[in-house]
């Protein structure tokens, strides 16, 4: 099967080389270290014994910071290399665990010959995959140096595990390579196994994302952020987080039906893909919407704010009177739920949550998130809690307490970790 997949890559080789090469001709952020694509990446140093993690983008990212901490307290001596597959991922890397990790670069595309010169400088004693990162190439390479593989805060969502399941024949035998494999929920683990992972190797860790650190209250920083913004200090303010095309437009919408009841409310919209800003602003003005956006510096007195940075959303939500979590009322699979709750605001998204079912669950059963079947719920759902600071506060306080009961993954994960490194 392997040779199969190997087969078809070099068929579409004119294909993926065209699409890098446009790609690099439009997206300036795709330049940089692209030697690093090819397997020129960082040596480590010799006689330290090297941890090499992949996070493919921002999210696992964002949810390795917490286990990275660890594996750095558990392996203070060791050489810790971190791998991304997307630029957002790397800058976020860049942002939040430059002083954890010993070097940062680009997973190379995976091809053999590029994977086998990645190792020969890596020369990995153990490699951690973050979620469910199977490259067939990249895990023979591992095989062949008899080099450990774990998955760790590993899922298989809704949506996946269908097609996951038309190429068992390919996907069995990566997963049979794994000295173990750490997952979210059963639900993770019954998938994984049906799939070919062997089961004495499977068990269920836990989530990484409810070990984010708790944000700290900070008056003077709320208020910096508010005026960088240009947000007036008493107004309120729904932000739309790590929304995708379609959703800017129909939350925009809502708002402005919304701000007709509620003086001085404004809209923040975090951009999942900070490159669409500028397209996202001209379609709102195609509505008549007025929108800055934060890295121009055009936000002051503007209705609609597009925080089109990277690693800044988090933070953001402390903001928020009530938080709507983007990438759920297009059928995208939803987005990270968890940030706001931990920052004690209410949180609302729509329909498609597959990628985070199992969070979106804990919470609505909490009473701490409203999932609205559409726009017009929506719009119904934001006006009641816009309406009503009691029951905010009861939605809030409801979610800081789900993410304070199911804490301790990364715990657990770095104790597997070292079962297997020692």
């Amino acid at each position: 099967m392997r040779a199969l997949y190997n087969l078809g890559l070099l068929l579409l080789l004119p294909v993926l080389g065209a699409a890098l090469a446009w790609r690099l001709l439009t997206r300036a952020e795709y330049r940089p270290h692209l030697a690093e694509r090819f397997g020129a990446v960082p040596r480590s140093p010799a006689g330290k014994r090297v941890i090499w993690v992949h996070a493919v983008s921002v999210g696992e990212v964002i949810s390795l910071v917490p286990l990275a901490h660890a594996l750095r307290e558990r392996f203070a001596d060791a050489h810790l290399v971190l791998t991304c597959g997307t630029p957002t991922g790397r800058a976020m890397a860049g942002e939040r665990l430059q002083a954890v990790f010993d070097g940062i670069a680009y997973l190379p595309y995976d091809l053999p010959p590029l994977m086998r010169r990645a190792l020969r400088r890596i020369r990995p004693d153990l490699m951690l995959l973050l979620e469910t990162e199977l490259w067939p190439n990249l895990l023979a390479a591992l095989r062949a140096r008899r080099v450990p593989v774990v998955l760790a805060n590993g899922r298989i969502s809704d949506r996946s595990f269908p097609r996951y399941r038309r190429f068992r024949a390919l996907v069995a035998p990566l997963l049979s390579g794994f000295s173990s494999l750490m997952m979210q929920t059963a639900t993770d683990a019954e998938r994984i196994t049906a799939l070919g992972a062997p089961a004495e190797r499977v068990v269920v860790a836990g989530n990484l994302k409810y070990d984010q650190p708790v944000p700290v209250p900070d008056p003077a920083a709320r208020t910096a952020m508010r005026a960088a913004l240009g947000l007036d200090e008493d107004a309120p303010v729904l932000v739309a987080g790590s929304t995708h095309e379609g959703e800017e437009t129909a939350v925009a919408g809502v708002f402005e039906h919304l701000a007709r009841r509620f003086s001085g409310l404004r809209l923040v919209l975090a951009v999942r893909h900070p490159h669409r800003a500028e397209g996202v602003v001209s379609a709102l003005k195609g509505l008549g919407i007025d929108a800055g956006r934060k890295s121009l510096g055009d936000t002051a007195g503007k209705p609609v704010v597009l925080l089109d940075t990277v690693g800044e959303l988090a933070a953001h939500y402390r903001l928020a009177t009530v938080a709507f979590i983007g990438g759920s009322l297009v059928p995208v699979g939803g987005h990270n739920p968890l940030e706001a709750s931990a920052c004690g605001v209410p949180v609302v998204y729509g329909p498609y949550t597959g990628n985070f079912s199992q969070p979106c669950q804990a919470l609505e059963q909490a009473g701490a998130a409203v999932c609205a079947a559409d726009v017009v719920e929506l719009e119904a759902v934001l006006e009641k809690l816009l309406s009503d600071p009691d029951a905010r506060h009861r939605m809030g306080a409801a979610g800081q307490t789900v993410f304070a009961t199911h804490r301790g993954a990364a715990a657990r994960m770095v104790e597997r970790i070292a079962g297997v490194l020692e």
